[in-house]
């Protein structure tokens, strides 16, 4: 549920997966590698994703801290 809630923001707010990776300063590789779960989120890149989504603290709650949310370190 956590990564849908978040790609479904990220096209609701008409970004790509390409603009956000930029924004978090990431490649895309990278970026699709913590949607996976391969790599972990880290706060910066939660507070990044707030900001640029508009995202309110309880999406933020709901894409990343739920069980099956994104890894966040």
């Amino acid at each position: 549920m956590g990564i849908s809630l978040l790609m479904n923001r990220i096209w609701y707010e008409d970004y790509t997966s390409e603009s956000v990776a930029k924004d978090l300063g990431l490649t895309v590789d990278e970026f699709f590698r913590k949607i996976t779960g391969e790599d972990a989120f880290t706060f910066s890149d939660i507070s990044t994703l707030k900001a640029l989504l508009g995202l309110s603290n309880e999406e933020v709650d709901r894409i990343f801290f739920t069980e099956s949310g994104p890894k966040v370190i």
